[in-house]
């Protein structure tokens, strides 16, 4: 049996709760990554959502998907601007969500859409044949 290919979309209120979308995360994933590999998921993921919300109020959908052995993250939002890799300050809080994304993913990126854009990233998982 090959890899899945699948694909989930989560629309984002303009405060998501990031309890629930680590629960969606878990739910949607469980048995088809590793354990580690979920955790580098939901911290991306939580990341990229965070930095949607407190940078431009306007996160609008979460997409997980699966594919090939990799698991991608995309959060878009109305704001063109794109996030900056910035590295880490004791003296400034805040700033290490792209940091810790660049540090973990495969490779990430920005695509821009419509008025906004959508910060994606791509993470290796373990693909677990059991588990679907």
């Amino acid at each position: 049996m090959g890899p899945l290919a699948e694909r989930w979309v989560l629309p984002l209120s303009s405060r998501p709760a990031m309890r629930e979308v680590r629960e969606w995360i878990r739910r949607l994933l469980a048995g088809c990554v590793g354990d580690e590999a979920l955790e580098d998921v939901l911290l991306v993921a939580v990341e990229l959502v965070t930095n949607a919300e407190v940078h431009t109020r306007s996160p609008r959908r979460l997409v997980l998907s699966y594919q090939d052995g990799s698991v991608g993250i995309e959060v878009a939002d109305g704001d063109p601007t794109p996030p900056e890799l910035i590295p880490p300050s004791k003296s400034r809080p805040g700033g290490r969500g792209v940091f810790l994304m660049n540090a973990i993913a495969v490779n990430w990126g920005v695509r821009h859409e419509g008025h906004g854009k959508a910060v994606w990233a791509r993470l290796r998982s373990t693909f677990r044949e059991s588990g679907r």
